[in-house]
């Protein structure tokens, strides 16, 4: 082989080698997929004692009679919440006696009281009144929080159950001849909650402040 041919052959043997060693990489990858579950607020109005005597009690009420109910809320979702309840009292133009039997002039009133485990008109502890509206033509609704002091009280998740709110509800002692008899009359209880966290890490604690956080908000996102 002349040196002519032996340099075209090198130069050749040289590109080979050099585009072999551009093609001659190793490479590798790898991937994790991450599973992110969402998390959930879910509760559940429970009435036991209504459910079991005070439905049935419901049904001929007399005049100062108090009746079984308990609502008190389940939190059996995935997150720590904070929880409220509202209560809608009907009311209409009565008049009211008194134990001894006298009445006073007709007004409108409103026809149940909330009864305590102490047989006392009120709520129990563990609940305070937020707030209240009696501008509406036929009941006032009460809103309470499960809080003490102000404070909201977390509400565990996982199946925690807050105490009742009230124990039993009391007609009022109404006199008769008002258009009361034979009417049915709606008490309406409605359970609210929304979850603790960004809440708490925003010091969003007290219970008119997590109300109205509530209010804005969950309250009116869509299902």
């Amino acid at each position: 082989m002349n040196k002519k041919k032996a340099l075209i052959a090198a130069f050749v043997l040289a590109l080979v080698l050099s585009i072999g060693g551009v093609l001659a990489y190793f490479s590798d990858s790898d991937t994790k997929t991450n599973t992110f579950t969402v998390g959930n607020v879910s509760i559940q109005l429970t009435e036991p004692t209504w459910d079991s005597t005070g439905s049935t009690a419901a049904q001929t009420v007399l005049p100062n009679q108090m009746i079984d109910k308990d609502p008190s809320i389940n939190n059996n979702g995935h997150n720590a919440a904070y929880v409220f309840i509202k209560v809608s009292i009907p009311k209409t133009t009565v008049v009211i006696e008194a134990q001894d039997g006298s009445g006073s002039t007709s007004s409108t009133q409103e026809l149940f009281s909330l009864i305590n485990s102490s047989n006392t008109v009120g709520v129990n502890s563990g609940w305070e009144l937020v707030s209240s509206d009696t501008t509406g033509a036929n009941t006032n609704e009460y809103i309470y929080s499960y809080s003490s002091s102000g404070t909201m009280t977390s509400l565990a998740a996982g199946s925690s159950t807050t105490n009742p709110l009230f124990n039993k509800i009391q007609f009022a002692n109404a006199q008769e001849g008002w258009g009361i008899e034979s009417t049915s009359y709606n008490v309406v209880v409605t359970g609210y909650a929304i979850q603790t966290e960004n809440l708490t890490a925003n010091s969003v604690t007290t219970n008119t402040a997590v109300w109205n956080v509530l209010n804005a908000n969950a309250i009116h996102q869509q299902p």
